[in-house]
């Protein structure tokens, strides 16, 4: 069983999501993996959203719009990023368990084989004759 990343930032409020792209980001800065043009990109919309999650956190209605807004770019660039750490683990597993995403374990697909438990399974027949 391999170790992905778990994509349930997603799912994640405005302020559980801030607190993660912090997490990312500290623990993310100077990872040879990340191309830099995408390392630039995400630092540059992490800002943005930073200034913009303060701003929303006086109710302001188009403080909220922008932050919404920027919070899905965001997630698009962390899918990116996500995509990128997961290739590298390939051959680096360890990289996984610092990069400040959620973590988890991958399943099994197939299903188990009953054995022999389903061969020797009896017919019953009922009778409801009234």
């Amino acid at each position: 069983m391999g170790v992905r990343i778990k994509r349930n930032y997603h799912q994640l409020s405005p302020a559980k999501f801030f607190s993660l792209n912090n997490r990312i980001r500290r623990s993310l800065a100077g990872c040879p993996v990340i191309p830099e043009p995408l390392w630039g990109s995400y630092t540059s919309q992490s800002d943005k959203y930073e200034d913009a999650y303060l701003k929303a956190s006086y109710r302001g209605t188009l403080d909220i719009a922008e932050r919404d807004m920027l919070q899905a770019s965001l997630m698009a660039i962390l899918d990116e990023i996500a995509s990128v750490l997961e290739g590298a683990a390939v051959r680096k597993p360890e990289i996984l368990l610092s990069c400040g995403f959620d973590l988890t374990k991958e399943r099994r697909k197939g299903t188990r084989s009953k054995g022999a438990a389903s061969d020797d399974s009896k017919e019953v027949q009922v009778d409801n004759a009234g």
